[in-house]
């Protein structure tokens, strides 16, 4: 079974973008796993530059006051991973976004994706290192510690293991 990327204009690996024109579905066990994109150490970042950001990366606004980045799988749009407030109470409302600024936001994927995994990683890291670059922030491992080289190697680990 295959399935599709929505892409945006600015795809985070848009030179690429044929490598995910189509992907091979995949099944198992679920787990999840999260990262961060975060305002500098002592900074606000503006929601406004969030939204863009968010909205320019191809994610979209739900009824539940988040943001979902989608696959289409036979002909229906599924949901790959979500954007949500990295602060209680986790919402992100569209009012608020306009006009209020935010310490960041965490992207969450439920594992094994719909998607090839390896794929699906590759995109959502992507996106958080995006999402970090439009706005000024960094991306942050779930503990909160810096996202590194070595950090990339342990997300495919991850990945992996909830596959298998």
């Amino acid at each position: 079974m295959l399935a599709k990327l929505i892409h945006s204009e600015r795809w985070p690996h848009s030179d690429r973008e044929s490598d995910y024109g189509q992907v091979r579905l995949v099944q198992n066990q679920p787990s999840r796993m999260a990262v961060f994109v975060a305002a500098q150490k002592g900074c606000v970042i503006p929601g406004l530059c969030w939204l863009n950001a968010l909205q320019t990366l191809g994610l979209t606004y739900g009824s539940d006051q988040i943001f979902h980045r989608h696959v289409v799988i036979e002909g229906q749009s599924e949901t790959l991973f979500y954007a949500i407030n990295a602060m209680k109470p986790w919402l992100l409302p569209m009012d608020q976004m306009k006009t209020k600024p935010l310490k960041g936001i965490a992207l969450m994927m439920a594992l094994p994706t719909l998607i090839d995994t390896q794929e699906a990683v590759e995109f959502f890291l992507g996106t958080a290192v995006a999402i970090s670059e439009e706005v000024g922030g960094r991306v942050l491992m779930e503990d909160k510690s810096d996202f590194t080289v070595d950090s990339r190697t342990q997300f495919y680990g991850i990945a992996r293991n909830a596959c298998l």
